[in-house]
């Protein structure tokens, strides 16, 4: 190989992986790589983000800094920027991995048609199936999608619009770090072009000081054939349209001096009926106790009652829901971070607890409070593994998903980290399979990844014309199966061409031109490529949160690199995958590293590296003659 360097690339982020103790050995490299990795403390990785971007006199985000980021870069395409050439830039991929996604879409009138929305690269439309994909949002346009709709009215089945701004996930989730969104935007022409909502719009992504900076949902009415009927589940707010988002009212409000409801959600059933859900204070956001905090029902979007049994968690986090499609008046209600007394108890390998709960409700008269509702507690069967990472964990509310099956009442699905199929609606433990997300039964540090699927579930979606056909979009772009019933589901993976991977680091020749790459991904872990054909497959090496990279100036091994300093040295076969491989960092404290932590290969001699730890700068001198035991 080549003499590489590293690029760092700096892009907006994910919530995944964490802190935990080092690993000891790996015995196996599977055909998909070396998996290795921790998702435990996203925090870490949200702080390091932050320390990325702030200034380090002030400690604070420049203000308007943003926007002279997009000013540079369009200067810089257009041939403008302070250098007298030309830039001639040439997309290299990776073609076929995806980045983390909340939002996706099928097109009712033509279901080769979707629309997928990157947590940071914008809307992307498909007109064949997922075959390939087309960038549709303009670079101008905030990038932070968080929700995707189609108006499904008669006539009206062109308009699309989405949401922007996440609130848990990227570097704004640190305090005072706020990467914002700036609200709703449109298009009248399926997805090709969209503009924005003006009445949604703040335009100073750099600060938080709108609450359309920060959207978790929008619904549409489909009962409503007069007007255009939009709510939005904001920060703290849930927000009503009734001209197509010309014009906004507070529907619900969740805020006052003392604080809000950081988490929110809406959802409108086929017969025009709106239910919202606003949290309450938990342990992960400490924004204080906003008031009317709850889950609502209302039957024209004006009145809202909040229709909570008693029995229901007193506290609890995000709440997502679905409604079922061949049960009218039934309600699925998911929840993240509830108080400990009245949820589950999902952990994780390393420890880590967190509490959740499901809930069914079926309207049966009046508006829906006391007995005019039928509340059925399912937390009881939230699904329990034998292994450290086969429990439901939803990771702080952060992947949170439930739909029920359209022809089908008593399949239902849920999502977090992993993802569940219940055959009875969670009214038993035996009738759950695990059919997404890690592998069953993988453990910690050699786990692996449900096969040719990604952990960290967003979005389930039916194909309208066969409902055993499911798309998943996560924190790996897009998956489909075609026979979601089966005992063990074969996914399919639909990132060709879906440009959205978050890269912290790429590695690239620096003296001699070459084809040769490695990049170092957001929870996708280290890709490589020696094609310079855009659309070359990349193949994975070595896995977890991808980092830095080195390749060693006699060509003979490369230096990868994980989250929280983990180094490896490593040889690369002609298939891309790993041959060999060695753990060298000095394996310091996790307190003492950053979540992407730099190193250094001596560019003059291969033997010397260079690992900065608190203040001090350790070296080793003879990294080319270690061993590689796999270990």
């Amino acid at each position: 190989m080549r003499k590489l360097t590293y690029l760092a690339i700096c892009s907006f982020i994910m919530m995944s992986c964490g802190k935990d103790s080092p690993p000891s050995s790996l015995e196996s490299i599977s055909q998909e790589g070396m998996v290795i990795g921790t998702k435990a403390d996203p925090f870490a990785r949200i702080s390091h983000d932050r320390r990325m971007l702030v200034d380090p006199e002030t400690g604070e985000i420049p203000q308007g800094i943003f926007e002279a980021e997009r000013r540079y870069f369009r200067d810089a395409l257009a041939g403008q920027g302070s250098r007298d050439d030309q830039y001639d830039w040439q997309n290299r991929g990776p073609w076929n991995v995806g980045g983390r996604t909340r939002a996706f879409i099928i097109d009712r009138t033509n279901e080769n048609v979707m629309l997928a929305g990157s947590a940071s690269g914008g809307v992307w439309k498909s007109v064949d199936a997922g075959q390939s994909w087309y960038k549709t949002s303009g670079n101008t346009l905030n990038q932070i999608v968080t929700s995707l709709i189609q108006d499904p009215r008669p006539g009206r089945e062109g308009e699309f619009y989405y949401t922007t701004g996440e609130l848990l996930g990227a570097s704004q989730s640190a305090p005072g770090a706020f990467f914002l969104g700036n609200g709703v935007y449109k298009s009248v022409d399926f997805g090709e072009s969209w503009e924005p909502i003006e009445a949604t719009q703040d335009g100073s992504p750099q600060s938080f000081n709108s609450f359309w900076e920060g959207n978790w949902r929008i619904a549409i009415d489909p009962s409503n054939l007069e007007e255009t009927e939009l709510y939005v589940a904001s920060y703290g707010t849930i927000y009503r349209s009734i001209d197509g988002g010309d014009s906004w009212t507070t529907a619900i409000s969740s805020s006052n001096a003392n604080g809000a409801s950081y988490f929110t959600d809406v959802m409108v059933t086929e017969d025009g009926v709106v239910y919202a859900t606003l949290s309450f204070e938990n342990e992960i956001v400490s924004f204080g106790l906003g008031p009317n905090a709850g889950v609502y029902r209302s039957v024209d979007g004006v009145d809202f009652v909040d229709i909570r049994p008693d029995e229901y968690p007193e506290r609890f986090g995000r709440t997502v829901m679905c409604s079922d499609p061949s049960t009218p008046g039934r309600v699925y209600f998911l929840a993240a971070n509830v108080d400990s007394l009245s949820g589950f108890q999902g952990e994780f390998f390393n420890g880590g607890i967190q509490y959740s709960s499901l809930w069914r409700y079926d309207y049966l008269s009046g508006d829906g409070t006391g007995t005019g509702g039928e509340w059925l507690e399912l937390t009881q069967n939230l699904p329990e593994g034998d292994g450290p990472f086969d429990d439901f964990y939803p990771q702080s509310g952060y992947d949170l998903a439930v739909a029920v099956k359209p022809d089908q009442p008593d399949v239902v699905f849920i999502g977090g980290t992993n993802l569940y199929r219940s055959t009875d609606g969670f009214q038993s433990a035996d009738a759950i399979t695990q059919v997404g997300g890690y592998a069953v039964g993988s453990t910690f540090p050699d786990f692996e990844i449900y096969p040719s699927h990604h952990p960290d579930i967003h979005s389930f979606h039916f194909l309208p014309s066969d409902p055993d056909v499911l798309i998943d979009a996560n924190d790996g772009g897009v998956f489909l199966t075609d026979d979601m019933m089966a005992e063990t589901v074969t996914w399919t993976p639909l990132n060709n061409g879906y440009l959205t991977t978050q890269l912290y680091a790429v590695g690239i020749e620096q003296e001699t031109p070459s084809d040769l790459l490695v990049a170092g991904m957001q929870d996708n872990g280290n890709h490589f490529t020696p094609s310079a054909d855009p659309q070359a497959s990349w193949t994975l090496p070595l896995n977890g949160d991808g980092a830095y990279t080195e390749f060693a100036r006699e060509e003979d091994y490369v230096l990868l690199s994980i989250q929280l300093g983990r180094v490896f040295k490593c040889t690369i076969g002609g298939d891309g995958l790993l041959t060999a491989f060695e753990r060298i960092d000095p394996g310091l404290d996790d307190s003492g590293v950053d979540f992407i932590h730099p190193f250094e290969l001596d560019p003059a001699d291969d033997g010397r590296m260079y690992y900065p730890y608190q203040g001090r700068l350790y070296v080793h001198e003879s990294i080319d003659t270690m061993a590689m035991t796999n270990s």
